[in-house]
């Protein structure tokens, strides 16, 4: 895992008098190293050499979501997925594949400079974050759709 996230949500979690013990370390390498969100049962199952049931995971992350380290994300498939929130990793968006259920990562500026300012102006919300998300056909289906017969 990189020396930078893992020192981060060390410190993180010290400020907040919790430990970052084997088990919430390698939940955060595992989704610090996955390219896509992952479910609960997807962590679990990357586990190495690490004894802990699948309710310690889900106990792990429910509580790393509660302290702001990881982000609960639900793109309507009947489960959550988690990935470090943007403290911890750059801010990002996602495209979702809605025949394969692919979801990819994107990183390109999502918003052009001064939206959410003109949005707190004109409303008065204080925009705390926000989650863009694309629903689409990803170019391997697209292919496959277009060499079926």
């Amino acid at each position: 895992m990189q020396r930078d996230v893992c020192t981060q949500v060390e410190e993180f979690l010290r400020e907040r008098h919790y430990k970052l013990t084997v088990p919430r370390r390698e939940v955060i390498r595992i989704l610090h190293e996955s390219h896509t969100p992952l479910s609960v049962q997807e962590v679990y199952q990357q586990l190495q050499d690490i004894k802990a049931d699948i309710a310690s995971v889900y106990r792990t992350i429910n509580l790393l979501c509660e302290l702001g380290v990881l982000t609960r994300l639900d793109f309507q498939e009947k489960l959550y997925r988690y990935e470090l929130s943007d403290p911890f990793t750059p801010h990002h968006h996602h495209l979702i594949c809605k025949k394969c259920g692919n979801i990819e990562n994107v990183f390109e500026q999502c918003l052009p400079a001064g939206f959410e300012e003109k949005i707190r102006q004109r409303s008065g919300f204080a925009i705390e974050s926000h989650i863009l998300e694309f629903y689409g056909v990803c170019e391997t289906c697209s292919e496959q759709a277009t060499s079926d017969p």
